[in-house]
Formats: C-alpha cells, sequence, structure tokens
C-alpha cells in the first residue's frame, strides 16, 4: 500500500543520489585494476630475474678476484 509505495521512492531517490555521486568520483575501474596487477606481477618477476642476475655476477666476480662477499 501506501507505505510500500513510500518504501520504493526512498529507494529510487537514494540510488539516484548514490549513482551521482559514484559518477562524480574518480575511482579505477575493475578491468584498469586488473591491467595494474598483472603489470606489477610481471615487473616483480622481472626484478626477482635481474636481482638474482646481479647476485651471480657479484659471485662470480668475487670468485675471480680471490674475495668472499
Amino acid at each position: 500500500g501506501l507505505a510500500d509505495g513510500v518504501r520504493r521512492e526512498v529507494e529510487t531517490v537514494a540510488r539516484s543520489q548514490m549513482e551521482r555521486m559514484l559518477a562524480s568520483m574518480d575511482l579505477a575501474r575493475e578491468e584498469d585494476i586488473d591491467v595494474l596487477r598483472d603489470m606489477m606481477a610481471k615487473q616483480r618477476a622481472e626484478n626477482d630475474a635481474l636481482a638474482a642476475r646481479v647476485a651471480a655476477l657479484e659471485a662470480a666476480l668475487a670468485a675471480k678476484n680471490g674475495t668472499a662477499s
């Protein structure tokens, strides 16, 4: 009855205000976050590989010079 009509009207007004507020915010889309997550994982793997390579080169240099590090 009347209470249901009022409830629906309040929900409609609240929903439209929420949608307007969210539209005005500068929020990242889920797709953008997924792309960034993939990029970060790739960078992390590359950094790990480079760190291992540097460590191996340092060990080889130390062995060549007869020093321990």
